[in-house]
């Protein structure tokens, strides 16, 4: 399976995971108070949520913009994030299933006033991080874990042999250098969360072979090793996930 079918195998693995949230507030939200204290809500301009997966943050941003477009390679999570979006009766904010990375941007140059990322892979590698800047106006924000400390993450990596390289760390380091050489001097945001997730056996084995065959191509033997581990740590059947995680949000202003 190439890499894209796998990743959108995957998010559609987890809509329903996703699909279950309470719409973030400038009050409640680290996220969305950035971007109200830092000026970039434009109430007469467009935005852009690229790997929007259900529609968090497209839906959240809607009440403050003209129209608000959300990206996803998943047609499942879009699927969930339109239902979202019909609930609410949020009229001004549309999906559209594409793979960033992948996508021709013609005609969408220099539409949005605000770009942004928010913990997505859409956005990781440097044709990645100029396609959203092309399309962008005026304000950018790209959101990536930079640590997490997950034991259980920790054992599965090592039962596939230690194919995790890190998280969003080196994708932002190479984003500070393409802007720093345009001249443009980017900002951040750190935030310290906690994430407990709770899943059966059968549901956190798929869904971290599921995970790891993105990276890479799992053996049979490897996948049942990662069944037998959470079979083996599970109480009552479940399990109980938790990841200490700091997230760095890096954004700027375009000089157009």
């Amino acid at each position: 399976m190439e890499r894209m079918d796998s990743l959108k195998a995957f998010w559609n693995s987890m809509s329903e995971q996703f699909a279950d949230y309470d719409i973030p507030r400038i009050d409640n939200n680290d996220f969305m108070k950035l971007i109200n204290s830092k000026n970039m809500i434009f109430s007469n301009g467009k935005a852009l949520d690229i790997g929007c997966g259900a529609g968090k943050y497209t839906l959240a941003l809607a009440p403050y913009f003209k129209s608000v477009i959300g990206t996803d390679i998943s047609d499942k999570m879009l699927e969930a994030a339109e239902k979202r979006r019909i609930k609410e009766k949020i009229n001004n904010a549309e999906y559209k299933c594409m793979s960033w990375q992948e996508t021709d941007i013609t005609g969408w140059e220099d539409s949005f006033d605000l770009v942004f990322a928010h913990m997505t892979p859409a956005v990781s590698t440097r044709e990645s991080f100029e396609k959203m800047r092309k399309v962008s106006k005026n304000c950018c924000v790209v959101t990536k874990s930079v640590y997490r400390k997950n034991e259980i993450a920790e054992n599965i990596d090592r039962i596939c042999g230690n194919i995790t390289k890190g998280y969003g760390e080196s994708e932002l380091a190479e984003l500070f250098m393409i802007l720093w050489a345009d001249g443009i001097t980017p900002m951040t945001y750190y935030e310290k969360e906690i994430w407990k997730n709770e899943m059966s056996v059968q549901s956190a084995s798929d869904s971290y072979i599921k995970r790891m065959s993105v990276k890479k191509e799992l053996s049979e033997s490897e996948k049942n090793d990662i069944s037998r581990y959470f079979a083996s740590i599970a109480k009552d059947g479940m399990i109980t996930e938790i990841t200490d995680v700091i997230l760095c949000n890096v954004y700027w202003r375009e000089n157009k």
